[in-house]
């Protein structure tokens, strides 16, 4: 069953590596989850009992949430919460959200140990030459945290994203509804640009402060870590796109039980 909205959080980069360093990283908005937006999210008024399945997704639910303008703030939630919620969430079966969020760990801890790695190898030559002496490295320690951040607005936009053919494919579609679907599939396009873009111009900046460093900006544990990381945000929305064998009629939520108050 899903969990109403929490408040908001910072970006996973402020809880994993602590504050900036230099001051100078940007941190972006993907996991800066407002605490109204499950009021935006299209299973809002249906009933939660849809949601919490077992076994498979349920064609309704995957119904909803493919309409739905939140799906990548589910899956946020998800992922910064700790929390995965049985059932289907942002069109996801739990086994497949689980192992998105493991990989996500995966990731952002490898890079917080080198990130760690780095602020320790800049405050010794702090000790020993002068604070001067670790501004480099300071410096690709703020690109590191940039990085992760960015990639993982990246990997929201690839999980969350849905093709034309998932949300136009309904031919009992009204026309409002096709209206919302195209709508949506522009939404998911900017999205993916948007987060392509910035991590683009992250990981410039991160390759720009390697060499007065003298340090590489990305260990192979990370490397790894992330190619595995973006592999399962497209499986993850291979699942959410595939076409269920069957949607019922709408189930229509009993008096007093809506989402908003689920626990």
């Amino acid at each position: 069953m899903l969990h109403p909205a929490t408040p908001a959080r910072p970006s996973t980069a402020a809880a994993v590596f602590g504050a900036t360093n230099s001051g100078k990283s940007d941190p972006l908005p993907p996991l800066t989850l407002s605490p109204t937006w499950l009021a935006r999210a299209a299973c809002r008024d249906s009933d939660p009992s849809i949601f919490d399945v077992e076994g498979g997704p349920a064609g309704e639910a995957i119904r909803i949430c493919r309409m739905c303008p939140v799906r990548r703030e589910c899956l946020a939630d998800d992922l910064t919460s700790g929390n995965i919620p049985g059932g289907i969430r942002a069109g996801i079966g739990e086994g497949d959200r689980e192992a998105f969020a493991r990989a996500y760990a995966i990731y952002r801890n490898a890079v917080g140990d080198y990130h760690g790695e780095i602020i320790a190898l800049a405050g010794r030559r702090e000790a020993h030459d002068g604070l001067d002496a670790g501004a480099a490295l300071r410096d690709l320690a703020d690109r590191v945290a940039e990085a992760a951040d960015t990639m993982t607005g990246l990997v929201l936009a690839t999980a969350a994203g849905l093709p034309a053919s998932a949300l136009l494919g309904d031919d009992e579609q009204t026309t409002s509804e096709r209206a919302r679907a195209r709508a949506l599939v522009k939404m998911h396009q900017a999205d993916l640009v948007r987060a392509h873009q910035a991590h683009m111009t992250a990981i410039a900046r991160l390759s720009a402060a390697e060499k007065p460093a003298g340090q590489f900006g990305e260990t192979p544990e990370a490397m790894w870590a992330r190619m595995r990381l973006l592999t399962l945000a497209g499986q993850v929305a291979r699942a959410a796109a595939a076409v269920p064998t069957a949607i019922p009629a709408p189930v229509p939520a009993p008096a007093g039980s809506t989402l908003a108050g689920a626990a």
